[in-house]
């Protein structure tokens, strides 16, 4: 700064130091954080391309099983690293304002589908299935599922008690004969007891006469009686050797006799514990029946070997004969008669019985006609279900099961109400993705597959056996709860239930005949509700007098006269019953058995197919540069 005359004056354009400093320390702030941008972008950019090239890795999935079975499932490891090489190529290049480089692809961490107890395509299906099922739909389904759990211990409780009919009635017909036998044995030595009681009184009044002095010729008359009366006893003696054959034969009858009780009393037990079927039959004469039961089988138990006693003593008196009273002196018919005497003591018959425990005579010729038809029908009912529920003629296939695949613990502990959820979903994804009989798939291995996932059976024939064997059960259970609820159903048999009762002895109750009659009844209207299923009609889960199709006077020829059919139009399908026989399938079984079913009909198209190896989740390890420092990025990718 100069001095000027007159005074101070500025001087312009100059630049202090400090404020170049300033400048400075700007363009270095500037420049660093351009940089750092720069540099975080780059990593950003790295994990971005890392992020795109894992999706495309994944998108790399096998198209048929998508096709087929809706499922993500990465087949080809190869192909995956491949398409994930190119679209990281893609990003590369030095000229990039965000440069980066890739070094390696690498699958880590690969869990496939068969792992964790199929819990992968279980996902896979649920996610897929819920965006597509109503709200509606799920609330409906929730309610099926209800039913199917609540006719569990009823179609249970239906078998035991047909399997129990024709045991039952075996057993009485075994008591019967063997009360009847041993009655006749009892009569047999009620009549030795009289001629023994008459030779006695005869033997006594001629012991009096010879004391006595009564005279020759009564005393010859008394001597003559006895005579006569030892030769009617001898006649008794074959009889009585039928004695001892009975006494073998009961041992072995009473111990069969034994084993049908049991089975009788394992089943009243096991009544107790099921709420839904103990309120259904008047099955209160059950407990009766077993205690009279046992007071029969007691007195039949105790019975041989008192018989057997007898027999012992008895048996020497067919060798009793007395010689003529010419014959002999005084003496010797008083040594003879002293004799007869001690054997005819020892010898006395003291048997008593309750006449209560022996059968007594009851029904009718028609009532035994009847009972047979029964024993034949519940022997039709136990022939090969599929000849009972399919046409003659029809064709089965002979399709067998080739995939199997091992099966894995399931981890962790899904709650009860989420698990039932997700069984509902997949249920329905079962029906939609799998073949049932009624709608059959591609002749590849299995073609019944709905079935397969019910049954899990290694070919066609069995598991469709299985099915409608359940079929048959779940719809005997349901007429079972119309025929009990229905009045008129219950007096049409009451009347041959009585009448059957008598014919066995009047042991059985009527009330329990009634329930085996209304028992078989249900399951013959269901072998015609499962024809008519088979056949591609409907038929209503619960059934009204328009309805039901079979009389009681059918279900007796039934065996003869075949089917009664008529078309339904209204109520459930096939396909709609095989959903509730899916519901008590366990989740993770079903997924894998749908599993081996992609199997066999994949690999049909591909033959290097294997759905164990299948990937399901992996985590990516992708290598490489960014801003040309090194970097690392892990992405865990699928169900």
């Amino acid at each position: 700064m100069g001095m000027m005359r007159g005074g101070l004056h500025r001087v312009q354009g100059a630049i202090t130091l400090f404020l170049s400093l300033v400048l400075a320390v700007l363009l270095s702030f500037l420049g660093m954080a351009f940089q750092s941008a720069r540099t975080a972008g780059s990593r950003y950019f790295f994990a971005l391309s890392s992020e795109a090239a894992v999706r495309s890795m994944f998108a790399a999935y096998d198209s048929l099983m998508w096709e087929r079975y809706r499922i993500l499932m990465l087949t080809d490891r190869e192909k995956a690293e491949k398409v994930a090489r190119e679209c990281l190529d893609s990003y590369e290049g030095d000229n990039s304002f965000f440069p980066v480089h890739f070094s390696s692809v690498r699958l880590t961490q690969e869990e496939t589908f068969i792992q964790n107890g199929a819990a992968a395509w279980e996902e896979g299906a649920v996610s897929y299935m819920e965006g597509r099922l109503p709200v509606e739909l799920i609330s409906w389904l929730w309610e099926q599922s209800g039913l199917a759990e609540s006719l569990e211990d009823l179609t249970a409780w239906v078998t035991d008690f047909k399997d129990l009919f024709a045991p039952v009635v075996e057993l009485e017909q075994q008591l019967c004969e063997l009360e009847e036998r041993f009655a006749q044995a009892v009569e047999i030595l009620e009549e030795a007891n009289e001629l023994l009681s008459l030779t006695r009184a005869a033997a006594n009044e001629l012991d009096r006469l010879m004391d006595g002095g009564g005279g020759v010729e009564a005393e010859k008359s008394a001597w003559e009686k006895i005579r006569g009366l030892c030769v009617e006893i001898g006649e008794k003696a074959p009889l009585l050797e039928e004695l001892a054959d009975l006494s073998a034969e009961t041992s072995g009858g009473l111990t069969e006799i034994a084993k049908v009780r049991e089975q009788i009393e394992a089943f009243v037990s096991g009544i107790g514990g099921r709420d839904t079927a103990s309120g259904l039959l008047p099955l209160s004469g059950l407990g009766d029946y077993i205690a009279v039961l046992t007071e029969r089988m007691d007195f039949l138990e105790d019975l041989p070997a008192s018989l057997l006693r007898q027999d012992t003593l008895l048996e020497n008196l067919g060798d009793l004969k007395l010689p003529a009273y010419d014959e002999t002196s005084a003496d010797e018919r008083r040594d003879v008669l002293t004799g007869l005497l001690r054997s005819l003591q020892s010898a006395t018959v003291s048997e008593e019985r309750d006449g209560k425990t022996l059968p007594e005579q009851g029904g009718t010729r028609e009532d035994g006609r009847t009972l047979g038809s029964l024993l034949n029908l519940k022997s039709w009912l136990e022939q090969g279900i599929l000849h009972l529920v399919l046409p003659s003629g029809t064709a089965v296939s002979d399709g067998k099961r080739t995939a199997a695949l091992v099966r894995t613990e399931r981890e962790g502990n899904t709650p009860a109400l989420v698990r039932a959820y997700r069984n509902l979903i997949y249920g329905e994804y079962a029906l939609q993705y799998t073949a049932d009989y009624t709608d059959q798939g591609d002749q590849i291995g299995l073609i019944y597959e709905t079935e397969y996932l019910i049954a899990g059976g290694d070919n066609d024939q069995t598991n469709l056996a299985a099915v409608t064997g359940q079929l048959l059960l779940v719809r005997g259970a349901a007429n079972l709860i119309y025929l009990v609820q229905n009045a008129e159903s219950r007096e049409s048999v009451q009347g041959i239930a009585e009448g059957i009762s008598l014919l066995l002895g009047g042991f059985i109750p009527p009330a329990l005949i009634m329930a085996f009659l209304m028992v078989l009844w249900a399951l013959g209207e269901a072998v015609c509700d499962v024809r008519c299923l088979m056949a591609g009609d409907k038929v209503p889960f619960f059934k009204t007098a328009s309805s039901w199709r079979l009389s009681f006077e059918s279900l007796l020829s039934l065996t003869d006269e075949g089917f009664v059919r008529g078309k339904g139009t209204e109520g459930m399908t096939y396909e709609e019953y095989l959903r509730l026989l899916l519901f008590p399938v366990p989740l993770a079984e079903k997924c894998c058995r749908t599993m081996e079913l992609a199997q066999e009909n994949i690999a049909a198209l591909d033959a290097d197919f294997q759905i164990s190896d299948a990937l399901s989740r992996a985590c990516v390890e992708i290598r490489g540069e960014a801003m040309g420092r090194e970097t690392m990025q892990s992405l865990v990718y699928g169900y």
